[in-house]
């Protein structure tokens, strides 16, 4: 700022004395000027440096401007934002400091970021993988646990350990690929075109053999063939979660029914309904919220942690969808919306 100063000073100077020349030059003597008006050089003095000052401190204030507005996106997390000044002075250099930081800071945040959306991945790819022969694994041992009836006692414990143990596994395998899904939201779609139907009555598969075990009938009806571009893994995990919610919640109805319709707007839609006690009222608007559990945990999120229902919705608006429920004393209805293909 001192410097600022002396330079108005230098430069209002310099302006009187090309001033003084150029009066000099129409023939009039500045010497009697400056004898009779002196006080008009002070005041022509002061307004052309004040000139100067205040033309040259707002161009520095304006560029520090900049500079904060820059250090605010920063703040809020916009690292891409450069700050476009290449003035060679003390701004200029603090201008480019800035955005080495935040170059810097942005290829740290992005490697961190990639790091760790391997990793969640890994763990869902692994987790996925393990989950269907494991479901199966789980029904079918319940039914040979069932069918002990004149095996030596041995047998029938031994046959209890390995469905209880494997049941246990089941349930890390479906927290880890619940947890998986709920930390990298973001991750690309694999979308693949395939018939929705046959995906969701290849997920009702899996859960014969506790629908067998449980007494619990079962029925698909409606469309056979809904066409949607989806990543399979995704909606798989989604109707996996219903499915499951149902057999709990349904259990007192002894009965789900999945309906599959195609709507006259350009929707498929999947319902997923139990015929159970129905959920409270109050506690349907919130039944979609990460980490909600109701007066009944069990009855509202099958993995008891609050995370099904809440990943199955992220899942179904990633692909542009929207999942619905209803519930009233007759049944509870889960509805699945996604756009059918084109054509």
């Amino acid at each position: 700022m001192y410097g600022l100063f002396l330079f108005s000073l230098i430069g209002a100077g310099i302006s009187i004395i090309l001033l003084q020349i150029v009066i000099g030059q129409f023939g009039i003597r500045t010497e009697a000027l400056e004898q009779h008006y002196s006080f008009l050089y002070v005041i022509l003095f002061l307004l052309i440096s004040g000139t100067f000052f205040h033309v040259m401190a707002r161009s520095i204030i304006t560029r520090l401007r900049s500079l904060r507005e820059h250090m605010f996106h920063y703040r809020e997390g916009r690292l891409d934002v450069r700050i476009a000044d290449r003035t060679d002075d003390e701004i200029g250099d603090l201008a480019r400091s800035v955005n080495e930081m935040a170059a810097s800071l942005q290829g740290s945040l992005e490697r961190e970021l990639l790091s760790e959306r391997m990793k969640v991945e890994l763990i869902a790819g692994i987790s996925h993988d393990l989950r269907t022969p494991l479901t199966s694994l789980t029904g079918y041992l319940g039914l040979l646990h069932s069918s002990l009836q004149d095996a030596s006692q041995a047998s029938i414990d031994y046959a209890e350990i390995c469905e209880r143990k494997t049941r246990e596994l089941s349930t890390q395998i479906e927290a880890l690929l619940e947890y998986s899904y709920m930390e990298v939201p973001a991750s690309p779609l694999h979308k693949v075109s395939l018939n929705l139907v046959a995906l969701t009555e290849q997920v009702v598969v899996d859960f014969i053999p506790q629908m067998e075990r449980e007494g619990i009938d079962w029925e698909l009806a409606g469309e056979r063939v809904l066409p949607v571009n989806v990543d399979p893994n995704l909606i798989v995990r989604v109707f996996h979660n219903l499915i499951a919610n149902s057999l709990t919640h349904g259990k007192e109805g002894e009965r789900i029914r999945i309906e599959c319709q195609r709507s006259a707007d350009g929707f498929a839609q999947v319902q997923v309904v139990n015929y159970g006690a129905p959920i409270d009222a109050k506690e349907l608007p919130h039944i979609f919220e990460r980490g909600y559990r109701g007066s009944d945990a069990h009855s509202l999120h099958c993995d008891g942690r609050g995370i099904g229902l809440s990943v199955a919705l992220k899942i179904i608006e990633l692909h542009e969808g929207r999942l619905e429920v209803h519930s009233d004393s007759a049944q509870t209805c889960f509805t699945v919306i996604l756009p059918l293909a084109p054509g």
